[in-house]
């Protein structure tokens, strides 16, 4: 997503409240889509927890140790960080 920080896939007047609104995309964390559903009043959820949770078992997967959970999300939120406030 990033830098596109604007694109939508979804126009924000098909939108309604009793949606559940889900975008996979994790950079940024809120999407225009997720920004305008929960405008609406839309419960959301974006795609962080899905490519942090497929890091830590690739890595377990790969290495053999111990996933290393808290050490990877904690990577994964800095690296946004900083992309946002370039």
């Amino acid at each position: 997503m990033y830098p596109k920080l604007e694109a939508t896939p979804v126009e924000k007047s098909v939108l309604y409240k009793e949606l559940f609104v889900c975008d996979i995309t994790y950079n940024p964390l809120k999407t225009r889509l997720l920004l305008d559903a929960e405008d609406i009043g839309c419960q959301i959820m974006n795609g962080i927890g899905m490519v942090i949770n497929q890091g830590i078992k690739g890595f377990a997967l790969m290495t053999g140790m111990p996933e290393p959970a808290e050490i990877m999300r904690d990577a994964m939120l800095h690296i946004i960080a900083e992309t946002q406030n370039r």
